[in-house]
């Protein structure tokens, strides 16, 4: 859970995932997602920033990518939206015209796409 991103070398954590698993294996990942509001409107006080403990940043499009060069086939992807329950209020504090964002925060949390969570399935060999 919120692993991937402080790996070194999450292509080669991955191989060696698939290379573990069974026929049938599964591997779940949750992460903070470039393409969401809280990174785009934060910028570089976007909370999951996280500097230096997040090696890696990613998104749907990349994250898939490296699962799918890793052997693995995505089958199921959604978003926790308060699996960080205050990331987007510290993202968004600094910019003060975004602070009427901060009246519906739970609403805004809901479509915010923040943290990413992916099933994804072994693909066989």
């Amino acid at each position: 859970w919120h692993v991937l991103e402080h790996i070194d070398r999450p292509d080669v954590a991955l191989s060696r995932i698939h290379a573990a698993l069974g026929t049938q294996g599964l591997v779940v990942i949750a992460m903070p997602n470039t393409r969401s509001v809280a990174c785009r409107k934060g910028g570089e006080y976007w909370f999951h920033l996280d500097a230096p403990r997040h090696l890696h940043l990613f998104n749907e499009s990349n994250l898939y990518r490296l699962l799918e060069k890793s052997g693995f086939e995505v089958i199921h992807r959604t978003y926790l939206p308060f699996d960080f329950p205050l990331d987007l209020f510290w993202s968004l504090r600094r910019n003060w015209r975004l602070w009427p964002l901060l009246a519906f925060y739970p609403v805004v949390k809901l479509f915010d796409h923040e943290n990413l969570f992916i099933v994804a399935q072994k693909r066989p060999s």
